[in-house]
């Protein structure tokens, strides 16, 4: 352990301002009320809180594209006569940029220790006895 590892500050995260939407606003109290719960919830992180909260925002938006256009699509090519030469079936660009998102949400998610093989790498922080502000919610 680092003995000159700095304190966190005690105040509970407020929701970024620069979050894109309401769903991102949602997501990141439910990070903090998460991040309450085993004692994480500082300001000190509150811009990688709302970077998560806005990749999963971000996530759900991706899904519902895919649900609504599917996953692949047939890239056709024409002929200077117009006829069909190839037709390709490709992934959506929605499915690499979900892909992405998903896997920079899960090393943000990581970093809180909020899997089950990266709890027991992060430590509960001493928040001076003072009560979260989101601890109501």
């Amino acid at each position: 352990m680092n003995k000159n590892e700095p304190a966190p500050d005690p105040v509970a995260p407020r929701v970024t301002k620069w979050l894109p939407d309401e769903q991102a606003k949602k997501y990141f109290l439910l990070l903090t009320e998460r991040l309450e719960r085993v004692g994480l919830a500082s300001k000190t992180f509150q811009e990688m809180l709302g970077l998560a909260a806005q990749r999963m925002a971000e996530i759900d938006a991706l899904n519902k594209v895919i649900a609504e256009e599917g996953s692949t699509y047939t890239a056709t090519k024409l002929d200077k006569n117009g006829e069909v030469v190839t037709e390709q079936i490709k992934a959506h660009p929605a499915v690499a940029q979900r892909s992405e998102a998903m896997r920079h949400l899960q090393s943000l998610l990581s970093s809180f220790g909020l899997s089950p093989a990266d709890i027991s790498k992060v430590s509960k922080l001493d928040l001076g006895g003072k009560p979260n502000k989101f601890g109501n919610l």
